[in-house]
């Protein structure tokens, strides 16, 4: 009977050390849950704040897109016009250079 008891003692020491251990697993990963949960608010907020500025740049975009054939014509012409003029100053200073 004392054997019994002993024996049940012990089970009952080991049942209540492993539970213990579930105890300290089950909160540890509670606080990675939270961490996690924390994590995912911040990157929520970050992902909104990104979706907002694209919103905004959009129009901006498509004025600058609008806009950069206009420019490339006038940097064509631009490169012309120089080109046109450093001929000019060599036909008409050959002997200075």
């Amino acid at each position: 009977m004392a054997e019994n008891f002993q024996n049940l003692s012990q089970q009952v020491r080991k049942t209540e050390q492993e539970l213990q251990k579930f105890d300290a697993q089950i909160n540890q990963l509670e606080a990675e849950k939270k961490e996690l949960e924390e994590k995912l608010k911040d990157n929520e907020g970050k992902i909104r704040d990104l979706q907002n500025e694209n919103t905004r740049m959009g129009p901006r975009l498509a004025t600058i897109n609008s806009q950069l054939p206009r420019m490339k014509s006038q940097k064509q012409n631009l490169d012309l016009q120089l080109r046109q003029l450093n001929q000019t100053i060599k036909k008409i200073t050959p002997g200075i250079r």
